[in-house]
C-alpha cells in the first residue's frame, strides 16, 4: 500500500516537472522568428529556448543560420 502511494507521488511530481519545462517552439521562417506574437533575433531565440536542448532540429537550424549570419558579417568589408 505504501509503495503504491510513493509511486503515485513520484509520478505526479514528474508530471508536474514536465509541465513546467519550456518546450522549443517551431519556427516557420528562420529569417523572421516570431514566438507568441513577439519577434526574436536568432540569438534571442537560441538563448531563450535552446539552452540544454541537444539534438533539437529547430535549435540546430536556427543555430546554423546564426553561424552563417555571423560569418558573413565578419568577412564582409
Amino acid at each position: 500500500m505504501m509503495t503504491r502511494k510513493c509511486a503515485m507521488a513520484l509520478l505526479m511530481g514528474l508530471l508536474g516537472l514536465a509541465a513546467c519545462s519550456k518546450g522549443v517552439p517551431t519556427v516557420s521562417n528562420i529569417d523572421n522568428i516570431v514566438v507568441d506574437g513577439k519577434t526574436l533575433t536568432k540569438k534571442e531565440f537560441i538563448d531563450t529556448y535552446c539552452a540544454g536542448q541537444t539534438g533539437n532540429t529547430t535549435c540546430i537550424s536556427v543555430g546554423n543560420a546564426l553561424s552563417q549570419e555571423e560569418a558573413k558579417s565578419t568577412t564582409t568589408p
